[in-house]
C-alpha cells in the first residue's frame, strides 16, 4: 500500500481531475461496468475522505478583525511584570 499526502488544495485539484475523468467515462462506458473501474474506486475513496475531512471555513469580517487581534494581544499579558516574556518584551 502506498501513501500520498496531499495539501487541501492539492487534494481540491486531484478531486478534480479524477471527477473530470469519471465525467468522461460516463460518455462511453454503462453504469455498471463505470463503478467496476479502478477510476471511479479512486473517486470513490476521494468522496469519502472529503466527507470525513472538511475543510474549515475561517470568516473575517473587517469590521471585527481588529477588535479580535486587540483582544487576543491583550490575553498575552504576563502573569508577573517583572518576568520577560515575549510579549513583554516589545516584540
Amino acid at each position: 500500500m502506498r501513501q500520498l499526502t496531499l495539501t487541501n488544495v492539492q487534494f481540491d485539484v486531484l478531486h478534480d481531475i479524477v471527477k473530470d475523468a469519471i465525467d468522461e467515462l460516463k460518455c462511453d462506458l454503462d453504469e455498471q461496468t463505470l463503478y467496476t473501474t479502478e477510476t471511479y474506486k479512486i473517486y470513490a475513496q476521494l468522496n469519502n475522505l472529503q466527507d470525513l475531512n472538511p475543510i474549515p471555513t475561517v470568516l473575517i469580517n473587517e469590521d471585527d478583525y481588529g477588535d479580535k487581534v486587540d483582544t487576543l494581544v491583550s490575553n498575552m499579558v504576563a502573569s508577573n511584570d517583572n518576568e520577560f516574556t515575549h510579549d513583554s518584551e516589545g516584540c
